[in-house]
């Protein structure tokens, strides 16, 4: 995989991951809802995790970088 290719595939996902439930459901109606959504929180935080769990359950063309 070339390093271009690996900065548009989302990242695999852990098996083992702290449930934040609250987090999804405002996240993922805020990614269906608004026009622009910032997710913004120090590093190490999962940013990178939940935008790749609500990648999963969004529309196609629901997301454009």
């Amino acid at each position: 995989m070339t390093f271009a290719h690996a900065k548009i595939r989302p990242p695999r996902l852990r098996t083992v991951w702290t449930a934040r439930e609250a987090l999804d459901r405002h996240l993922h109606a805020a990614l269906l809802e608004r026009r622009l959504v910032l997710l913004v929180a120090p590093a190490g935080y999962g940013k990178t995790a939940a935008l790749s769990r609500q990648l999963q359950s969004l529309p196609p063309g629901c997301i454009a970088l």
